[in-house]
């Protein structure tokens, strides 16, 4: 990967001091960060627009974050949310991560991934041969994808623009995504669905119609270089397959922990990892697992609201902490080629000092 800065240091975030009851690190200990911390300003987008499978008009609001007097061109992190609801707002897509990646010298591309009409759901599921029997994860699922991939094509358009044509890299382009999000990164890296057989968790995947992989739909986007899915799904979830995650391709980081959903899902989120291919040569699969009651499935957003009410605020601030560190170090070393970032992530650094509470696995 091309070299884009003149100096190259290490950076270090200093977190965990305190009581170890209060904090996931019981000692002081030494994160990785960006060498260099940017401003940003935002710039909001309001309807880039296509026309879905299904022949209807959609439209999908944007939030470009652009770090000031940063690099440029910089890399790309787009950012998916989770949840059926959708949104519209994309000030409210994932904020404490667009702010913590763009203030590290990337353009960060919140995507706010909106509702489809109710009465619309039936004609996507007939078009797509999905029972009207089974509770098909449509509504969080099917959009997602296909957003992402008109959100590049609009990128891609507007780069051959003023003030657009020297911001951003193209060529350097992750998705980071949360929950339904992070399903949309592993169907862009890869990964394909079935939708006719597609339960939530817990609801009997395959038990009303079975699940053949002769139903997948595939929808990779050579574009993302890599992804970050935290909260991840597994197999058996939402028309993901044991052997969906086999086909996803590139480096990924996952992220998920104790307390990351109902009692087994947690499990199932760390078997997609397990279910990975091995990369061929530098190990660039990563899973980040916090052992801890408050690793619930929002702090997983970088939101710590519930998370304070179970660990208290200076332990959940220091599993965030850690949560960044990973990411920035994943960003920096496969999208700006940082030498030190790979090494921090193939040696102790991510668990340093956690007591255990932080696990880290590579393939």
């Amino acid at each position: 990967m091309p070299l884009r800065v003149l100096i190259l240091a290490i950076g270090f975030l200093f977190v965990g001091c305190g009581d170890a009851e209060d904090n996931t690190d019981s000692s002081a200990t030494l994160l990785y960060s960006s060498p260099v911390q940017y401003d940003w300003e935002p710039f909001p987008v309001d309807g880039v627009e296509y026309v879905d499978v299904l022949g209807e008009q959609r439209s999908v609001n944007v939030l470009i974050y652009r770090p000031v007097d940063a690099p440029m061109p910089a890399p790309v992190v787009l950012l998916s949310h989770g949840g059926s609801g959708g949104k519209t707002d994309p000030n409210s897509v994932l904020p404490a991560w667009a702010k913590a990646i763009a203030s590290n010298g990337y353009v960060v591309v919140a995507i706010a991934h909106p509702k489809r009409p109710d009465d619309s759901y039936e004609a996507l599921c007939e078009h797509l041969g999905v029972s009207p029997d089974i509770q098909c994860a449509l509504k969080i699922n099917w959009e997602r994808p296909h957003d992402v991939t008109r959100v590049l094509d609009w990128l891609e358009e507007k780069s051959q623009t003023e003030p657009w044509s020297q911001v951003y890299d193209l060529s350097r382009v992750a998705h980071l995504g949360h929950s339904a999000g992070a399903g949309c990164g592993m169907m862009l890296a890869g990964a394909p669905r079935n939708y006719v057989c597609a339960q939530p968790f817990g609801k009997g995947q395959g038990a009303v119609v079975p699940c053949d992989e002769a139903d997948w739909v595939e929808k990779s986007d050579a574009r993302v270089k890599a992804i970050l899915a935290f909260s991840n799904q597994g197999p058996g979830q939402d028309g993901f397959m044991a052997s969906s995650f086999a086909s996803i391709e590139g480096p990924i980081l996952i992220g998920t922990g104790a307390a990351d959903g109902s009692d087994d899902e947690p499990a199932t989120r760390v078997q997609a990892f397990e279910l990975l291919e091995p990369s061929s040569s530098e190990k660039n699969r990563f899973l980040l697992y916090i052992d801890d009651p408050g690793a619930v499935h929002t702090l997983f957003s970088a939101d710590l609201e519930a998370c304070v009410k179970i660990s208290g605020e200076s332990r959940c601030q220091a599993m965030r902490s850690r949560l960044y560190a990973a990411a920035l170090a994943f960003l920096d070393h496969e999208l700006k080629g940082l030498s030190p970032a790979g090494t921090w992530l193939q040696g102790d650094g991510p668990t340093a000092g956690s007591q255990g509470v932080v696990s880290w696995t590579t393939k």
